[in-house]
């Protein structure tokens, strides 16, 4: 989101790029011709066919590529059509420096435009710019569920278009950014200016006290594992401070066995550690937030007991028997504070339970499944969805209008 001081944001170089229409909410079309009108202004181009048109573009900067020097950027500078911002992160051991392969404007972020300034080079994952298709398709699929079942309403996706390029296999998606990420403002990263500007956005714009408002979102995480829905790559990246759920891709759907009290351990020769559980998947994003809540508005919360107290209510004896788990630090637990599979804690509770084994070779390890889910009811739902919506190769405005309905009519 942008508000913050100038040293909050990084440039994006951007130069539009021929896209077509892949998927469009209806609900915002005019939204996105007033954005591409806008977009149109600001770079003095007006010879779009239509506005959405001018929605499309790319980041100019190409892989591995630094800015150095004063004429570096200007020359950078020369080269685009025009200029865009997008968020620098800070807290702990992040996977990136900042958003590398978005752009923000005017309330939105255009996600898949291409590496920029923030990427980390030798991360190929996060750093090589762009949106595969198939991603996008799944981010769609998941936000629906997220916004029929979330306590919480998900950021909205407002559409996406395909680079017609050789293979139109990559894209972008424009989704809303009127929220702050956590990542944007943790860690004491905020001077006193940016505080009080963080402060006053969530009193206009958050209809509940701080201490009130994390108490929803620790009930809607809690909400959304009962039904079948959770958050696995929890991050300062991936939470906001309003609570609405981000990055819909990165979330796990099993539709059908609603729950599933998962225990996941590591066997090393003849050593059991533990790797996982259903408990942490519920824990670590309401204890990131929980941590910024208490840096930002300095709340006086006990978080552990509400977290616990919570968690019992919606899951009974299973919560009271799987809550020591927390004795044990996940493998993501410690990837947060920078260690490793490395420092895994040793299990030495009773396994009298059956489970399924899988060895992985780049670890030397087998990872063994307590309680393990075998639910595809969502992998088939995505099958059908997707053959649905590709059954036809057009990609026009109205094909594009036509897949999101099929989506939204799709996800119960």
């Amino acid at each position: 989101m942008l508000g913050l001081s100038q040293s909050k944001y990084s440039p994006v170089f951007c130069r539009f790029k021929k896209a077509l229409p892949v998927i469009l909410n209806k609900k915002y079309i005019k939204t996105l011709e007033s954005l591409g009108n806008k977009l149109s202004e600001q770079s003095n181009k007006n010879d779009f066919s239509s506005p959405l048109d001018a929605l499309c573009f790319e980041s100019i900067l190409p892989y591995q590529s630094n800015i150095a020097s004063a004429k570096e950027y200007d020359q950078q500078l020369e080269k685009s059509d025009f200029q865009l911002k997008t968020e620098r992160f800070y807290g702990k051991h992040l996977i990136s420096i900042g958003s590398s392969r978005h752009a923000l404007f005017d309330g939105f972020q255009f996600k898949g435009v291409g590496r920029n300034l923030l990427a980390i080079s030798d991360e190929y994952e996060y750093g090589w710019g762009g949106y595969r298709l198939d991603n996008i398709i799944d981010a769609f699929i998941k936000n629906e569920f997220l916004k029929k079942n979330s306590l919480i309403e998900p950021l909205n996706l407002l559409g996406a278009f395909v680079f017609d390029d050789m293979d139109r296999k990559n894209g972008l998606v424009i989704r809303e950014a009127n929220t702050f990420r956590l990542a944007q403002i943790a860690q004491g990263s905020l001077n006193r200016k940016d505080l009080k500007f963080v402060r006053n956005w969530f009193d206009e714009n958050v209809k509940k006290n701080p201490e009130e408002n994390l108490r929803s979102i620790i009930k809607n995480f809690i909400n959304l594992k009962k039904l079948g829905i959770t958050c696995m790559t929890p991050s300062y990246h991936n939470l906001t401070l309003c609570g609405r759920p981000i990055d819909s891709e990165s979330y796990d759907i099993k539709i059908n066995d609603t729950f599933c009290a998962e225990l996941q351990l590591l066997k090393m020769g003849e050593r059991i550690f533990f790797f996982d559980s259903w408990v942490h998947q519920v824990y670590l994003p309401c204890f990131l937030t929980n941590e910024v809540y208490s840096e930002i508005f300095e709340i006086n919360f006990d978080f552990k007991q509400y977290f616990a107290q919570e968690l019992t209510l919606a899951f009974g004896d299973i919560a009271k028997r799987d809550l020591e788990y927390l004795n044990y630090p996940s493998l993501r637990q410690l990837k947060l504070i920078g260690e490793g599979i490395n420092e895994l804690s040793e299990y030495t509770n009773e396994l009298g339970e059956s489970y399924e084994e899988s060895f992985h070779s780049d670890i030397n390890a087998s990872l063994l499944k307590f309680s393990a889910s075998t639910d595809d009811s969502y992998i088939n739902l995505c099958q059908k969805l997707k053959l649905l919506l590709f059954n036809k190769k057009d990609f026009d405005f109205n094909m594009a209008i036509e897949r999101f309905t099929l989506i939204e009519m799709g996800v119960k």
